[in-house]
């Protein structure tokens, strides 16, 4: 669950999720609303360890300062709420 940072002067962000080289799901964000996604991670991307790489790719973040929503100059995207990870049946 994430909340994608959204202004009237910035209507909309892509999101894209990568493991690895592979991009495995992608998203058009274009409202401030909570939103939930599920994905299937392949099981070619998980580690012998068990571990995963989950990158989330904001194609046009923008910080609040330059917004003139604040005098935060960080570049926003999206806020991570949760998440949770279920492993699969694979029978």
């Amino acid at each position: 669950t994430f909340h994608p940072f959204l202004h009237p002067n910035h209507l909309h962000i892509d999101v894209s999720c990568w493991m690895g080289a592979r991009q495995i799901a992608a998203w058009l964000c274009d409202n401030a609303n909570t939103v939930v996604r599920r994905l299937t991670i392949p099981a070619e991307s998980v580690g012998e360890d068990g571990r995963i790489d989950v990158e989330l790719r904001i194609s046009n973040p923008r910080s609040p300062a330059e917004l003139g929503a604040g005098a935060d100059t960080r570049l926003l995207g999206v806020g991570l709420e949760w998440i949770c990870l279920l492993r699969g049946d694979n029978s």
